[in-house]
């Protein structure tokens, strides 16, 4: 019987609905692990990678993508990918019993300019990495263990030296009425990542103006940017919208939609009162709205993304694909 702790400690598991595209030929690893890939699209400009350790599920996964028939993934384990730096004061080495075996981990402090948290390395991951050192670590896995998401190395788990990423810098919060903004998108080609500047957002296909490859077109990213002015106590702020603010605004008040961040000038533009955290730089760092604010947005794009993903898990309940 498992002790109390780890009842207590368990790998995050998650569901994805979407469409499949891709699914590869079998594989097999180094391990001799037989496995196939595939992508999964889950919004219009959303895509991931998955992983599958059973190889007689493939062609399920190939007709569901060939029938493009939406699909509902149980029992996803997400890996991520950070760009951190290693702060003093991790917690001593310990060593648990692991499959008859026991085996070293650490937990280590880690963080970016936006804030930290933690991660737990495994045996010889624990001697790549350094004090002080910055580092690029993919493939770690999520746990939950008391309540809070933790991150955790995994035996495919890569650490590679990078430039310093930074520390948290201090930020202001700025309270006030916004009196103007500009928000920018741009489409970028996720394989080499050239930003696009003739391309037509009605056209069905594009071919990159870099790595010249015909893709389709919902398959560029998009890449937002922008200019932020909050009057507070009769002065005013001009600020920075980055890629990742504007996004994560996007997705909390309007759906996450493409084409969002026309609505998104409008509706911030006639907002009363935001409270906007900001670093040294101007930059700013999140945007929170007041809760009457917030249900006004809400309210306003109802029955699109809702709908969308309700129509998703319609369909996937009569394509069960597990």
């Amino acid at each position: 019987m498992a002790s109390p702790a780890k009842r207590r400690r368990t790998v995050e598991e998650d569901s994805l609905v979407g469409y499949l595209h891709s699914p590869s030929p079998t594989k097999t690893s180094k391990k001799n692990t037989r496995y196939f890939d595939a992508t999964i699209q889950t919004g219009r400009e959303e895509y991931h990678r998955v992983v599958v350790f059973s190889p007689q599920k493939r062609q399920a996964y190939e007709q569901a993508a060939l029938a493009k028939t939406p699909v509902k993934l149980t029992h996803v384990r997400k890996t991520l990918t950070v760009r951190v730096k290693i702060l003093p004061g991790g917690v001593v080495s310990r060593f648990v019993v692991v499959g008859g075996v026991s085996r070293e981990l650490r937990e280590f402090r880690i963080c970016d300019r936006s804030g930290q948290t933690n991660v737990t390395l495994w045996e010889e991951k624990i001697a790549m990495v350094n004090v002080s050192k910055s580092y690029e670590i993919s493939k770690l896995s999520t746990r939950r263990f008391k309540e809070q998401t933790t991150l955790t190395s995994t035996f495919y788990t890569s650490i590679t030296e990078i430039q310093d990423v930074g520390e948290p810098r201090d930020l202001v919060e700025i309270c006030g009425c916004v009196t103007a903004v500009k928000v920018s998108a741009r489409r970028q080609c996720r394989r080499c990542h050239a930003v696009q500047k003739e391309y037509k957002e009605r056209c069905v296909t594009h071919c990159c103006e870099r790595c010249e490859m015909l893709q389709r077109a919902s398959s560029y990213a998009v890449m937002y940017s922008g200019t932020l002015a909050v009057l507070s106590n009769g002065e005013e702020h001009t600020l920075m919208l980055t890629n990742s603010v504007v996004s994560t605004f996007l997705s909390e008040h309007l759906g996450g939609a493409a084409s969002g961040h026309a609505e998104m000038q409008e509706k911030l533009v006639r907002t009363e009162n935001v409270e906007v955290q900001v670093d040294s730089d101007q930059v700013v760092m999140s945007i929170k709205l007041s809760e009457e604010e917030a249900q006004g947005f809400v309210s306003s794009q109802a029955g699109t993304s809702a709908d969308l993903l309700a129509e998703f898990e319609r369909l996937a309940g009569l394509h069960p694909l597990d």
